[in-house]
């Protein structure tokens, strides 16, 4: 049976395109589970830096200045690139995919697959008029940006870079596309609060103590779903598909497997010396 939930409906593998808000009215972010617990307890996700993004080149966009006398404009341009922050979130991919879905982004962005992946509904993130938001463009070249001595002043530049927000602060190279980046940043603000956006909270790796944790920072949060990623073997698609965490069902699962896992490895490990032996055991109980 080729249909799973993927956590906001049921769909058909391998899913089909979604457009404009359908892309982006769910946000996923991954982090640590230190940091989550952090983000939790605080209600909010700090801007960083747009210095400490992970594309060396993204911050390092070309610029052409027409004259050794408008080298200063330069400077300028920098300062105030410099001075943005950003938050970045994981967009569904389509309708099959959600954010929370690429074994990619739990390997670089999910503390290798031990965090903890936050989706949030778009339209109870309180954005306000300060920060600037949209869909990432992955390109094949980064955009080399002209500055000429109509500029004078650093209110100029400023305006200058407003007015090319696009190209500078929401492009990166095509090479990064599978982060299919939803972006928010600002100039003047330090965090966004969260609180109340949060829609469910997503883990792939079984962890007893963390998954209760998590469950007592839930528990009085009906409408936060705890969700766990599993490996999409019916279908073979390489991705994670989410599923509604019943915590005394995975416990019962999780001592069965180890049960086998304790049998099996305890068969293998009286007869690996012996290359000749067969390694297939005819009885099994638990």
């Amino acid at each position: 049976m080729n249909i799973q939930y993927n956590g906001d409906s049921y769909c058909k593998y391998p899913g089909s395109k979604i457009t404009g808000k359908e892309r982006f009215k769910k946000l996923y972010h991954y982090t640590s589970f230190k940091t989550f617990k952090k983000i939790w307890e605080e209600k909010r996700l700090i801007f960083s830096n747009v210095k400490n993004v992970n594309d060396p080149f993204e911050v390092n966009f070309s610029s052409i200045i027409d004259t050794i006398a408008a080298l200063p404009l330069a400077f300028a341009y920098d300062d105030i690139k410099e001075s943005y922050k950003q938050i970045s979130f994981t967009m569904r991919f389509n309708s099959y995919y959600n954010g929370a879905m690429s074994p990619m982004m739990w390997g670089q962005y999910g503390h290798k697959g031990s965090g903890v992946c936050i989706e949030f509904d778009y339209d109870k993130l309180p954005f306000n008029q300060k920060m600037l938001k949209g869909m990432v463009e992955y390109k094949d070249e980064l955009p080399v940006m002209q500055i000429t001595d109509k500029l004078n002043t650093k209110n100029d530049v400023r305006n200058f870079l407003i007015a090319h927000i696009k190209e500078l602060m929401f492009t990166k190279y095509k090479c990064w596309e599978h982060e299919n980046e939803y972006r928010v940043i600002s100039s003047d603000e330090e965090s966004l609060n969260i609180d109340g956006a949060i829609s469910a909270v997503y883990i792939n790796r079984y962890n007893r103590s963390k998954i209760k944790e998590i469950k007592t920072l839930l528990k009085d949060e009906n409408d936060i779903s705890f969700r766990y990623i599993y490996i999409d073997n019916i279908n073979n698609s390489g991705s994670l598909i989410p599923m509604e965490y019943d915590i005394a069902k995975m416990e019962l699962t999780r001592g069965k497997n180890d049960r086998i896992f304790n049998k099996t490895k305890s068969f293998y490990e009286e007869r690996k010396s012996d290359e000749g032996s067969c390694l297939i055991m005819k009885h099994i109980s638990l």
